[in-house]
């Protein structure tokens, strides 16, 4: 799998991911990674109310937490990537992309779009969306 090592010689090592990676929160060996990605979205908000103050001020106020959402389209998609993500619905997953990320979320639905190019068949593409949740890694 494509994973890429600094080769600069400072202490310590990066480590840059080629790929978009999804494994089980709880067993990081279970896993699945996709090369082809062609969009990228991610969202961060919060529940957020305008109160009118007095002297006709507003005033903003945080009504809950910071939330955060993705989704990727992904291309090139095989059949036994889309059976991994079937059988994972629900599942607390470890999300990391090519750009660093790393967070916890989960997805409930799967829904590829066949492709239907005679010389691609058996690969399809899709949008996965995935919600952050809370996830302790603590051992």
């Amino acid at each position: 799998m494509p994973i890429l090592t600094s080769q600069t010689t400072n202490p310590g090592s990066t480590v840059a991911l080629a790929a978009f990676f999804l494994n089980l929160a709880s067993d990081s060996t279970d896993f699945v990674a996709f090369e082809y990605v062609t969009q990228t979205q991610p969202q961060t908000s919060t529940g957020l109310s305008v109160r009118a103050m007095a002297n006709n001020r507003r005033r903003a106020v945080r009504t809950g937490g910071v939330d955060m959402s993705a989704s990727w389209s992904l291309d090139k998609v095989t059949p036994a990537q889309v059976a991994w993500l079937e059988a994972h619905v629900g599942e607390t997953m470890c999300v990391r992309d090519d750009v660093g990320r790393k967070w916890f979320g989960v997805y409930s639905s799967v829904q590829p779009d066949e492709d239907l190019y005679p010389d691609r068949r058996g690969e399809g593409k899709f949008t996965l969306n995935l919600q952050q949740v809370s996830h302790s890694q603590a051992v």
